[in-house]
C-alpha cells in the first residue's frame, strides 16, 4: 500500500498563495509505504520524488524498471537494504503557465534550496534548510554564500538540461530581417521581422513567445524588457513582426523564442540572438554582410626559370597577399588572371576574361603586403554600384604569377576573396555521376562568387544590376542558401534604377513574388505597389493589344515613372 500526496498547501505563510511554489510547504509532503515483507518499521529523510513511486511499483510487481524511467525504486530503501538513494540533489520544477502563476523552477539538498522563476531569472532565492526550514531568509544577496549560489546555479542548469523534454526540441535558425547572422551588419527597420525554424520534434507549432532584451543579462533571465509578445496563438514561425515600441538606432538588442508544439507542451527557449539597428530611412531592406575568406594555393610551383606559378583552385573576387623577406629593395612583378595558355597565364586572353600585372615595391623592412590593383573604369564608374571603402580595388582571378621572388612557399601567398554572406552547407548534391556533380558545385559557387556587390551584378565586366539577369540569380540563389537579403536588396535598387532592355522591366514584378512566395513578407510590395504597376508596361498597350515602345504613351514622363531619367 503507498498513500502519498502530490503536494501541500500553504497556509498564509506565502500570502494567498495556495500551492505551485516552490517552498517546502508546498513540495515537500510525507509518503507511506506499507511493505508486509519489511521487517520492521522505519522513517527516512531521504529526498524521495513522486517520479520513484512508478519505479516502485515496478519493482514490487517483479518487473524489470525501463532505462528512460527518471526516478527510483524506493523497495530496498523500504526493506532495509540500502540506507540512501545517493540522491544528493533534485530538481523542483512547476512550468504550466497560469495568469498570476509563473512557472519557477529549482533545486534541493539536505542543507539547501536554490529557486528561481522561468520567466524572470534574476528573480531568485536561496536558503539555508538546516538554519532557516521556513525559507524566511534570501541569502541571495549576500557575498558570503556566492559560492554556494554559483554551484546551486549550475546544478539547475545541469538537471534542466539533463532532464529536458526530448519530444520537445527547440527554436533554431533565428534571423533577423532574413539574416541569419546580424552580428555584424545594421537593420534599418524599426519594426523588423523575426523567423525560426520549428523543432522537428515538435511536429507543429500551435503557439509561440518571443522575449526582445535590451541587454544579454536581461536575455539571459528571460527578461522581455524591450518587448515579450506573450503567449501568441498560432503556427507562424517567418515574417513575425516586432510588436513593441519602435526600436532606437545604434542600439543593442538580443531576443530569442520559445514555441508550443502539437502537444501544447513549451519548449526551452533558443540560443538569444544579438541585432543592432542601424540608421532609419526610406528604404526597407537591410544589407547583409561580407565574408572574407583567406584562400591558400591549391597548386604551388616553382617554374625552371625561378618564377612562381599559384593555381588557387576557383576564381574568385579579391587580391592577392604576399609575405616576403627582402634582402635588398627590389620590383617583383605580379599577374593574375582567370585563363591559361600552354601552362601559363593568359595576358590577352580577350572579351571579359580578365588578366591584370603589378610591379611591387619590396624593401628589407616591410614583410607583408597586399596587392594594389589598377581600377577598371568600366566597372567602376557612377553607373557601377560601388563597393564599401573598406573592400581594397579586387578583380576575379584564379591563377597568379610572381617573378623576380626568392624563396617562396605556398604559405607566402594568398588569395583575399570576398563574398556576400554564405553558408556552404545549407545544400548539398551528390550523385554516381561526376559530371552533374560538378555541375552541382559550379552552380553553387556561381552563386556565392557573383555576389561580392551585396546585390546581383553582371559580373565583372560592368558591375551593375540587370532585371533578368538578377530574377535568375535569385532562384537559383534560393536553391543552394537560406539568403533573402540580396534579392531584396536588389528589388530595391530596381526600383531607382531600372535598365535595359525593355522587357526587362517585367522582371522586377517577377522578383517581388518570389520574394514574397520564399519569405512571406509583404513590406516590399505594400510600399511600391503603385511604381510596381508602371513596371508591368501595361500603359504601353496599343491598338493590337501588344506593349510596344512604339506607343504613343512613352514619353519622358513615362519613363521617369520607371525609374530613368525624365526626357519630356
Amino acid at each position: 500500500i503507498i498513500f502519498m500526496g502530490d503536494n501541500g498547501y500553504f497556509l498564509g505563510e506565502r500570502q494567498f498563495a495556495g500551492k505551485w511554489l516552490m517552498y517546502d510547504n508546498s513540495v515537500r509532503v510525507p509518503l507511506i509505504i506499507y511493505d508486509p515483507l519489511a521487517n520492521k518499521h522505519l522513517d527516512t529523510k531521504e529526498m524521495g520524488l513522486n517520479i520513484d513511486i512508478p519505479a516502485t511499483i515496478l519493482d514490487y510487481a517483479g518487473i524489470e524498471i525501463p532505462e528512460i524511467y527518471q526516478g527510483k525504486s524506493l523497495v530496498p530503501l523500504v526493506r532495509g537494504e540500502e540506507k540512501t538513494l545517493q540522491r544528493d540533489t533534485i530538481l523542483i520544477e512547476h512550468l504550466w503557465e497560469f495568469e498570476h502563476i509563473p512557472p519557477s523552477e529549482g533545486v534541493r539538498t539536505n542543507e539547501w534550496k536554490y529557486m528561481r522563476y522561468v520567466n524572470d531569472k534574476s528573480s531568485d532565492e536561496l536558503y539555508n534548510l538546516k538554519d532557516d526550514p521556513k525559507e524566511i531568509n534570501n541569502l541571495v544577496s549576500k557575498p558570503e554564500y556566492a559560492e554556494v549560489l554559483k554551484k546551486l546555479r549550475n546544478k539547475l542548469e545541469e538537471l534542466t538540461q539533463k532532464y529536458a523534454d526530448p519530444y520537445s526540441g527547440i527554436p533554431t535558425g533565428l534571423t533577423v530581417e532574413y539574416i541569419r547572422d546580424p552580428r555584424f551588419t545594421k537593420i534599418i527597420d524599426s519594426k523588423p521581422e523575426f523567423s525560426w525554424f520549428v523543432p522537428k520534434e515538435a511536429v507543429i507549432q500551435k503557439g509561440y513567445q518571443i522575449l526582445v532584451s535590451s541587454t544579454k543579462e536581461n536575455i539571459d533571465n528571460n527578461i522581455g524588457d524591450v518587448w515579450d509578445s506573450g503567449n501568441v496563438r498560432g503556427s507562424k514561425s517567418a515574417d513575425v513582426e516586432f510588436g513593441g515600441e519602435p526600436l532606437s538606432e545604434n542600439t543593442e538588442y538580443f531576443w530569442k523564442v520559445r514555441i508550443f508544439d502539437q502537444d501544447n507542451r513549451l519548449s526551452e527557449y533558443s540560443e538569444p540572438q544579438y541585432f543592432q539597428p542601424g540608421e532609419f530611412g526610406e528604404k526597407l531592406t537591410s544589407h547583409n554582410w561580407f565574408q572574407v575568406e583567406k584562400i591558400k594555393p591549391a597548386v604551388f610551383k616553382k617554374n625552371p626559370d625561378g618564377s612562381y606559378f599559384v593555381d588557387f583552385g576557383k576564381a574568385a573576387f579579391g587580391t592577392l597577399e604576399l609575405n616576403y623577406k627582402a634582402e635588398n629593395s627590389e620590383t617583383l612583378t605580379i599577374r593574375l588572371g582567370e585563363k591559361l595558355l600552354d601552362g601559363k597565364i593568359d595576358r590577352n586572353p580577350g572579351g571579359t576574361i580578365r588578366y591584370q600585372e603589378v610591379q611591387l615595391q619590396v624593401t628589407p623592412e616591410k614583410l607583408h603586403y597586399q596587392i594594389e590593383l589598377i581600377p577598371d573604369k568600366r566597372n567602376t564608374n557612377e553607373m557601377a554600384v560601388a563597393l564599401p571603402d573598406s573592400f581594397p580595388v579586387i578583380m576575379p582571378f584564379r591563377y597568379a604569377e610572381i617573378e623576380s621572388a626568392k624563396d617562396l612557399s605556398a604559405g607566402n601567398v594568398t588569395q583575399v576573396a570576398y563574398f556576400n554572406y554564405f553558408e556552404e552547407e545549407t545544400s548539398s548534391f551528390t550523385s554516381s555521376n561526376n559530371i552533374l556533380n560538378q555541375v552541382w558545385e559550379m552552380c553553387k559557387y556561381t552563386q556565392k562568387a557573383t555576389t561580392f556587390a551585396g546585390v546581383y551584378v553582371d559580373g565583372d565586366r560592368e558591375r551593375i544590376p540587370y532585371e533578368a539577369d538578377a530574377y535568375l540569380n535569385q532562384l537559383s540563389h534560393y536553391s543552394v542558401d537560406n539568403e533573402y537579403a540580396i534579392a531584396r536588396r536588389t528589388i530595391e535598387y530596381f526600383m531607382e534604377k531600372p535598365t535595359w532592355p525593355t522587357e526587362w522591366q517585367l522582371h522586377v514584378a517577377l522578383m517581388f513574388y518570389q520574394d514574397y512566395m520564399y519569405t512571406g513578407n509583404t513590406e516590399l510590395i505594400e510600399k511600391y505597389y503603385e511604381p510596381l504597376k508602371h513596371k508591368t508596361l501595361m500603359e504601353l498597350e496599343v491598338q493590337e493589344g501588344l506593349i510596344s515602345t512604339h506607343s504613343p504613351k512613352l514619353t519622358g514622363e513615362f519613363m521617369a515613372k520607371l525609374g530613368f531619367a525624365d526626357t519630356t
